[in-house]
């Protein structure tokens, strides 16, 4: 079974695969950047107001910041904004556009997840294939799911070290916020 098709990259595309590749720790930041910026707000009227404002403004890049930058990547990199042909087999994926072609075996990837509007394959932690739904049918949508699932190996990442990775980094962001909370009511003091 084979699947191919043309498509150009979009920004939606590159948005939706950075937002997956992000995950909760995303969205974590950001929620720690809305709460730094309220923080700052209420503290604007003391007379700290500069490491306020300068509280506001890190908190506005927590909350924007990576969209920002994520954007401004996309305009910048031509590469990531060629029209791409990609074939889908059981032997991998061959992806050709204007700067050359690449063929690659399933065992080159390492993972893979899936957005609405992407899937996002990995061939090293930080480095993947963003290859969009849009350029394919429903149908073979699932097929491709399903070829993802049958040769893309899941690696067996232990439940108790991934959940202590993430009470870690809950922890780091509680104790921020906590630090924001006591310089802002000091301050007040």
């Amino acid at each position: 079974m084979s699947l191919q098709t043309v498509y150009t990259p979009t920004i939606q595309d590159f948005e939706g695969a950075q937002n997956q590749h992000w995950g909760w720790k995303g969205r974590i930041l950001q929620i720690f950047g809305v709460l730094l910026m309220l923080s700052a707000l209420s503290a604007l009227s003391t007379p700290d107001y500069l490491q306020a404002f300068i509280g506001f403004l890190l908190g506005g890049f927590l909350t924007f910041g990576r969209s920002i930058l994520v954007r401004r990547t996309f305009k910048k990199e031509p590469s990531l904004q060629l029209e791409t042909n990609v074939v889908v087999s059981d032997d991998g994926l061959i992806i050709t556009n204007s700067r050359g072609e690449g063929k690659l075996n399933w065992s080159a990837f390492i993972r893979y997840t899936e957005a609405k509007e992407v899937f996002v394959l990995y061939v090293q932690s930080r480095i993947f294939y963003i290859i969009p739904k849009r350029a394919f049918r429903a149908e073979e949508v699932v097929m491709l799911r399903e070829m993802f699932n049958r040769h893309i190996s899941r690696p067996a990442g232990s439940p108790i070290r991934s959940g202590l990775k993430a009470l870690l980094f809950g922890f780091v962001i509680i104790a921020a916020i906590v630090l924001v909370y006591v310089a802002v009511h000091a301050s007040r003091a």
